[in-house]
């Protein structure tokens, strides 16, 4: 297909990465980007129009006859924005509600891993208060707490200090309602990018980023400080067990859901000393910096694999990388 007229939802360096991609398709004629931000003005035409306003948005995408829309950030999609896009039959890359709440709760996350044997590590729901001593108790530090909520990559504690475990988990109660801890997994974090349709999926190169705020992976977490592609933590062996183990079983679930599961699933990875991966969290849209660092090594045309993937038509479609 040729001559597609693609609206990129989002406001980031993800969105920015996109819209360079895109304009360099073959396949497009133009982009558009709502709301875009100064670097997707340089490669595409911005509309003021938020991230958040689905409606808007949708409006928006038929106004311009697009053939195509990609969903950069999360929210939207939690928020249903491929459902509306869906139901006005236009083309979008990204999960329906449903499928994006893999990464809108994280207890959904790690109840659809434990029943698919997918390799993650153990958590528990605090509800209470007066449980979280034991609770504290019942992990080794360092203590990893997290809120079941979207928080753009920065809803998450893990810490040494009892004290401060102990104030994210009240925290995070009283704000919440409850809270997860987890076990902590030790070793060398990757993430692997999947696109993927019921038709079928690809696995993107790994890459990595840094999200602690200061030097030597020290302070809090941010949304991603930078980041590198191909991961060299990330061998032949770690991606073949990668591809068995948690890709293909979570392939074979969302591909069998009622709405089939059309976009990308990021996969955060924790990979040990022996090479074993496992599961930190999953996401439901390209990352964001690891869109920035996996983006330019496509050499197929990018609007194609995404607007294939948005149809469910992945299979048809050779990825070069």
């Amino acid at each position: 297909m040729s001559g597609m007229e693609v609206l990129v939802v989002g406001s980031g360096g993800r969105e920015h990465a996109l819209a360079i991609g895109l304009s360099k398709s073959d396949s497009v004629s133009s982009v558009h980007c709502s709301p875009g931000n100064a670097g997707t003005s340089m490669v595409a035409t911005n509309h003021d129009v938020p991230a958040s306003d689905t409606e808007g948005i949708v409006n928006l995408a038929k106004d311009l006859r697009v053939s195509l829309v990609v969903v950069g950030p999360e929210a939207p999609l939690v928020n249903g924005l491929s459902d509306r896009l869906r139901q006005e039959s236009i083309p979008s890359f990204g999960p329906h509600s449903e499928g994006a709440i893999l990464e809108g709760s994280k207890t959904h996350a790690k109840t659809v891993m434990a029943a698919l044997g997918v390799p993650t590590g153990r958590f528990e729901r605090i509800d209470e208060i007066d449980s979280i001593g034991a609770s504290l108790e019942s992990f080794e530090p360092p203590w990893v707490i997290k809120r079941d909520v979207l928080a753009g990559g920065k809803g998450v504690t893990v810490t040494s200090s009892r004290s401060e475990a102990y104030e994210a988990l009240r925290s995070g109660i009283e704000t919440d309602g409850f809270v997860l801890m987890e076990e902590h997994l030790s070793g060398e974090e990757a993430s692997v990018l999947v696109i993927m349709d019921e038709s079928g999926y690809v696995m993107l190169p790994a890459s990595q980023d840094h999200k602690r705020v200061g030097n030597n992976d020290q302070g809090p977490n941010t949304g991603g400080m930078g980041a590198y592609a191909p991961a060299p933590v990330a061998t032949p062996s770690v991606l073949a067990r990668t591809r068995e183990e948690i890709v293909e079983p979570m392939h074979h679930h969302l591909r069998n859901s009622e709405t089939p599961y059309r976009g990308c699933l990021y996969v955060g990875l924790m990979i040990d000393e022996d090479g074993a991966p496992s599961v930190v969290e999953f996401n439901v849209r390209l990352g964001d910096p690891e869109a920035q660092v996996t983006i330019p090594l496509f050499q197929t045309d990018l609007g194609l694999v995404l607007l294939a993937a948005a149809q469910g038509n992945l299979a048809d479609v050779e990825l070069s990388l």
